[in-house]
């Protein structure tokens, strides 16, 4: 897939689908194409001002896709993941508070000794 962005917002907003012939049924390497084989079609969809949810529809009318249904073993998987992504962050903003508290203790430290220079820092 490409894409190609503009920074002229005031321009065209197209997607282009180009479909490429069907492969054959072979799996072998040895008999794939040497060079890029034009698309037997292209489908041209204006995009502009839709939202990604109403693209995301066209583009499956356009190329015939079908959305698949997460298996239970998928939203388990899912479900971990996000379990760990909460803890991650909670342990992100521990450490955060760690490195603060031990910096706020080093700086007192430092005016504690006489090193206002080095409190600053």
């Amino acid at each position: 897939m490409t894409v190609n962005r503009t920074r002229d917002q005031a321009g065209p907003a197209t997607l282009t689908v180009f479909f490429a012939p069907a492969p054959s049924e072979s799996t072998s390497a040895a008999t794939a194409p040497e060079e890029h084989v034009p698309a037997e079609r292209a489908v041209a969809v204006d995009v502009k001002h839709m939202h990604e949810g109403e693209i995301l529809a066209r583009l499956m009318e356009v190329t015939g896709a079908v959305a698949v249904v997460a298996t239970k073993e998928e939203e388990e998987e899912l479900r971990m993941v996000g379990e760990e992504r909460g803890r991650s962050e909670k342990d992100k903003e521990r450490t955060a508070e760690v490195k603060e508290n031990r910096r706020r203790r080093e700086s007192l430290l430092a005016l504690a000794r006489g090193g206002r220079e080095e409190a600053r820092a």
